[in-house]
């Protein structure tokens, strides 16, 4: 993963860095889970920082609210190909 950064506020960047820390720090940044966002804009910010799964409860309304988010980004270009991409690669390792 690339060095992401984010603005501090006086017209600079910071940078977040790499590593499992950092895809957190980015998480809480992109999707805003400190100011609750929502479950739609949750997922698409999660696959964009790198997360390989994303478990829903099968509750319908969260499920497809989910889903239909997901795929709205996918098809708008709104999910980074190369990091769909990366994931792909990693979970291809993984079955069996």
């Amino acid at each position: 993963m690339s060095h992401a950064e984010r603005p501090t506020g006086q017209n600079a960047i910071e940078p977040l860095g790499s590593g499992r820390r950092a895809r957190h720090r980015r998480l809480q940044h992109e999707c805003g889970l400190r100011q609750q966002a929502g479950i739609a804009a949750a997922g698409v910010a999660a696959l964009n920082a790198g997360v390989d799964q994303i478990l829903v409860s099968y509750d319908p309304t969260q499920y497809f609210t989910m889903m239909n988010a997901l795929i709205t980004a996918n098809r708008a270009g709104g999910l980074t190909p190369a990091t769909l991409a990366r994931s792909a690669r990693r979970l291809a390792g993984t079955a069996r």
